[in-house]
Order: structure tokens, then sequence, then C-alpha cells
């Protein structure tokens, strides 16, 4: 999650990854949530990009098990 307003979409999807941003709203207001797509080995890169462009960002990351279409599917064919 970012401050609203501080767009990290686009430097994010500069370097290649897939990117997809919702509005939230927490308890301190308006957030921008950012579902990004990135390999596993990308994950330290990609953590200090984000906390370059935003070092308050809250980042979590989960494995996914399955990939049906999209940015994702597309990148690994």
């Amino acid at each position: 999650m970012s401050e609203y307003g501080r767009d990290l979409a686009p430097p994010l999807r500069a370097k290649g990854y897939g990117v997809t941003v919702w509005a939230g709203e927490g308890a301190q207001g308006m957030r921008s949530l950012y579902l990004i797509v990135a390999k596993r080995k990308e994950y330290g890169a990609l953590r200090r990009t984000i906390l370059e462009l935003d070092p308050k960002a809250f980042l979590f990351s989960y494995e996914p098990m399955q990939f049906s279409s999209g940015y994702w599917a597309k990148k690994l064919e």
C-alpha cells in the first residue's frame, strides 16, 4: 500500500512488472493498493524499487499456486 496519490505503477511497469492498482480507504485515509506480478528471484529488486519510490510503503507477498490468464500467463509463454 502507498499513500493515495503517489503513483508507483508507471515506474514499476517501466521495469517490466505487471501492476494492477486499486483505491482503498484505511484508518489513516485513502491509499493505493498494488497487485504486482514478479518472479520470486526478482522480489529483492522489486522491494528495493518500491521502497525507493515510497519509503513508507507497506509490503506483503505470497506465492500463487496457479495462473489462468492475464499479464503473468502471457509473460510465461
